[in-house]
C-alpha cells in the first residue's frame, strides 16, 4: 500500500499472517478503519500459501484525508491470537477537477437572455466537487443578472454553477469562469473567454 495516493481510487492493505512448517494460520482478521472512512468496502482472505494467510482490506477513498488501518489476527485452532499490528496509513490527496463553459442559446437574440454554464467535473467514483464559481464578464454586460449554484450534474461527479444576463444591448458579450477548489479539489485557473455575439433587432 502506498503512503500517498489521489482522490477517488481504492487502497488495499494486505495483512499476511504466518504459521510454522506444519501448516498455515486460518482463521479470521479483523480490520480496524480510521480517518476519513470508517470501514473496509470489502475484505479477502485467507488465501493460503505454503505456511502463511493472505488477508486484504480494500477501502474506497471517496474524500481526502489519511486512511488509517490496522489488522488483529484472532487466531484458530492450531494458534493463538495476535494483537493488533503497527497501523498503516495512507494520505490521499486533492484531486484536479475539469471544467467547462458553455452557453445557451446558441443564437441568442436582442432582448432575451444568454445563460452561461459552468461544469465543474471531479473524479469518478469520488465526491462531486463543490466550492463556488467565480464569474468575470466584459463587453455588453459585466455582472451576472442572477446565479444558480453549486447544483447535482448530469453525472454523480459533476457540479454546476450558471450566470445569466440580458441580451440587451446588441453587441459581444464575454464570459470566463474560475472555479475556487474547496476540501476535495484544487482551484482552477480561469477558463477561457467564451464570446457571444447578439446581433442587432431588426425594426
Amino acid at each position: 500500500t502506498p503512503t500517498n495516493s489521489s482522490l477517488g481510487q481504492t487502497l488495499t492493505f494486505s495483512a499476511t499472517v504466518v504459521g510454522t512448517t506444519a501448516g498455515a494460520p486460518t482463521g479470521t482478521v479483523t480490520f480496524s478503519v480510521s480517518g476519513a472512512t470508517a470501514s473496509c468496502s470489502s475484505t479477502t482472505g485467507p488465501t493460503v500459501v505454503t505456511n502463511s494467510s493472505l488477508y486484504t482490506c480494500a477501502i474506497s477513498t471517496p474524500v481526502t484525508g489519511t486512511y488509517t488501518v490496522s489488522a488483529t489476527y484472532n487466531g484458530d485452532s492450531n494458534y493463538s491470537s495476535l494483537a493488533a499490528a503497527a497501523p498503516i496509513s495512507v494520505l490521499v490527496a486533492k484531486a484536479t477537477p475539469t471544467i467547462a463553459l458553455t452557453s445557451a442559446p446558441s443564437s441568442p437574440i436582442f432582448g432575451g437572455s444568454i445563460t452561461y454554464t459552468a461544469t465543474v467535473s471531479g473524479i469518478v467514483g469520488a465526491t462531486a466537487p463543490a466550492g463556488s464559481i467565480t464569474w468575470a464578464l466584459t463587453g455588453a454586460a459585466t455582472s451576472c443578472l442572477s446565479t444558480t449554484g453549486p447544483l447535482a450534474g448530469v453525472s454523480a461527479n459533476q457540479t454546476i454553477f450558471t450566470c445569466t444576463v440580458t441580451a440587451s444591448p446588441a453587441g459581444s458579450y464575454n464570459a470566463t469562469a474560475t472555479y475556487s477548489g474547496e476540501s476535495n479539489y484544487i482551484s482552477l485557473a480561469p477558463t477561457s473567454p467564451l464570446t457571444i455575439v447578439v446581433p442587432q433587432a431588426t425594426p
